[in-house]
């Protein structure tokens, strides 16, 4: 253990002294200032302390020295600084540096302090997250000067520093292997943290990340570090680009304990390579770097003593551009959406166009099921398009342009609406398109621009189809329905004096309340049977057959649902011919001729 002292007895140091101190450091001296020896440096440096503007610090001033011990194999450990809860409020370095690990403070309730600083670091423009990790830092029993311990008010970052220097200390003792490698100390140490989520948000940071930029990795756990350290698996490897096995320096590759939630990162360096040392257990892995595509691998397994290799080739995400237009017009559709979702599944990708139907979407690379839609046009989708390692896929649309069709189904005469009414509509060569109404008997449709029958349908109601509707693009067209209820009469028609079915006999039935309907007829089949579909209401029916008297039923009531049976006996008839003349021969033009059937009574006046 050795110690430099840096500022004056009221706590008051420079750029200067501290330079001294941290060059002293790197290669202690003799008591006289002679000799220094780089072979006597501490594996840990604690800088519990921040260089201030007033004491001749910017925030660049120490950073070549703070480099410099890292380069030789030195932590350095930092207080964060005390000018909290503001976000950004860590300003002072060494505390700010990557090449510091920085420590913020919680109290005895396992609480962040208040005054213990938050990143992100905005005073060197870095935007870098800070602390690293918290420690004990509120009201701490500790060495004094002079000799001994005492529980007075120590309280700030400093303290938490403090500790966090000697977990490092310890990891050190329990593992030698980690002497000099700073990174896989570094990650140890935040590895066995206890992660804590909750933040101020700062940087962006979302609920129950970890890290962030009030815990960082989270709470200091000094033996479950020297734990890790006794028992630890080493897992080392390169992150390249997928298509030209480029290395990617400044890859991130972060560990996270799928029991613990102990998180372990690492940067891969110019080589694109990267080390972490980890607790046996079970991590999930991500690969990531910014313009490239993250990989992912769940349940890898670590065990105590393992040495593996894991590399991460990632791809590049590609391009997803083209236009969309009107069909019918070529016209570039403006402010149309364009839709992007994974065939494998995940969250969807959207643009919109520009003022020349154009759209450009990043994407990973893979499938999607792509659609585009726009204002008063019919939607399109394209499934399975690919998207290739940093290349652009092109994929144009044409929408149809399209109108709504709406209306009401009802009834016709009591205007009761009628739920559920079928609708159709069908338009030269294009399949029909068929939809139903909704309780209240109302429907809205889109269709494609274009000319249509319209037909409706409801059961034991009379179909009504509509023609030359046209629909127009952006359109709204109107058209109510009003169905007539249905009923029908069966029956047979027969030879009034045998009882013989008589065949194609003709059935007409005409409204005999005034309606203005047309005659309805039906040919009745090879035994005379026959059935009537008709509109509610009384109806006169006739039965005719060729050499038949017609038969006559008048009022007969047709009603909602109701088959009513009804026959006919039709009486035959032929024909009698001949002249009447008078006594001298002639023939009498007029004479009236009256035919009675035999044993019947004359009529009146008759012979």
């Amino acid at each position: 253990w050795v110690a430099c002292k840096a500022m004056d007895r009221f706590s008051v140091g420079s750029a200067s002294t501290f330079l001294e101190c941290l060059q002293w450091m790197l290669a202690p001296t003799d008591l006289a200032g002679q000799n220094p020896d780089p072979g006597q440096a501490p594996h840990v440096v604690n800088t519990s302390w921040g260089c201030r503007q007033s004491d001749g610090c910017a925030a660049a001033t120490l950073a070549t020295a703070i480099d410099n011990l890292a380069a030789a194999g030195i932590l350095v450990t930092a207080s964060v600084g005390n000018t909290g809860p503001e976000c950004s409020s860590s300003k002072e370095p060494p505390g700010i540096y990557p090449s510091a690990l920085a420590s913020g403070a919680f109290d005895h309730n396992d609480q962040i302090v208040s005054f213990s600083s938050r990143g992100p670091v905005a005073v060197d423009g870095s935007g870098r997250r800070k602390p690293d990790l918290t420690a004990p830092g509120w009201r701490i029993f500790s060495s004094v000067s002079g000799g001994g311990y005492a529980a007075i008010n120590w309280s700030g970052t400093s303290m938490a520093s403090a500790h966090t220097a000697g977990a490092a200390a310890l990891v050190l003792q329990a593992q030698p292997a980690l002497i000099g490698d700073l990174n896989g100390l570094a990650q140890l140490l935040q590895g066995a943290a206890d992660p804590r989520g909750d933040n101020d948000g700062c940087g962006g940071d979302l609920p129950g990340q970890v890290p962030n930029n009030r815990w960082g990795y989270g709470a200091l756990d000094a033996f479950a570090a020297v734990q890790t350290a006794l028992g630890q698996a080493t897992v080392s490897g390169q992150v390249s680009h997928a298509g030209s096995g480029v290395p990617l320096p400044g890859a991130q590759v972060v560990f996270t304990n799928t029991q613990t939630s102990g998180v372990v990162g690492a940067q891969a360096d110019a080589n694109g390579s990267y080390q972490v040392y980890l607790p046996a257990g079970a991590y999930d892995v991500a690969a990531s770097r910014s313009g490239y595509q993250s990989q992912t691998q769940t349940g890898y397994a670590v065990a105590a003593g393992d040495d593996l290799l894991l590399d991460f080739h990632l791809l590049m995400p590609g391009w997803l551009s083209g236009a969309v237009t009107d069909l019918n017009t070529h016209q570039p559709l403006a402010g149309a959406t364009l839709t992007a979702t994974p065939a494998a599944g995940g969250p969807a990708v959207q643009a919109t166009t520009n003022a020349a139907g154009a759209y450009s979407l990043q994407l990973d690379v893979g499938a999607y099921h792509v659609s585009a839609s726009a204002l008063n046009h019919l939607p399109s989708t394209a499934e399975n398009v690919l998207v290739q390692d940093a290349a652009t896929t092109t994929l144009d649309f044409q929408l149809q342009g399209a109108g709504t069709l709406a209306g009401a189904v009802k009834q016709f005469g009591s205007g009761q609406p009628l739920p559920a009414a079928s609708v159709q509509a069908r338009r030269a060569g294009q399949p029909p398109v068929q939809w139903l109404a909704d309780a209240a008997g109302d429907y809205s449709q889109v269709l494609p621009q274009g000319v249509y029958t319209v037909t409706t349908s409801y059961p034991q109601h009379e179909a009504v189809a509509l023609a030359n509707v046209a629909i127009a693009t952006g359109s709204t067209v109107l058209r109510d329905f009003s169905l007539y209820p249905l009923g029908a009469v069966r029956g047979q028609a027969r030879n009034a004096d045998t009882g013989q079915p008589l065949p194609g006999a003709v059935l007409t039935a005409s409204p005999s309340d005034g309606r203005t309907l047309p005659p309805r007829s039906f040919t009745a089949g090879g035994d005379g049977r026959f059935e009537l579909v008709l509109p509610t209401g009384p109806y006169d029916l006739t039965a005719r057959q060729a050499d038949y008297v017609d038969s006559m039923a008048r009022d007969h009531v047709v009603a909602l649902g109701i088959v009513s049976l009804l026959d006919f006996s039709l009486v035959g008839q032929g024909a009698l011919a001949g002249s009447v003349s008078g006594d001298g021969g002639a023939l009498l033009a007029g004479a009236p001729v009256t035919a009675r059937p035999e044993g019947s009574a004359a009529p009146a006046g008759a012979p």
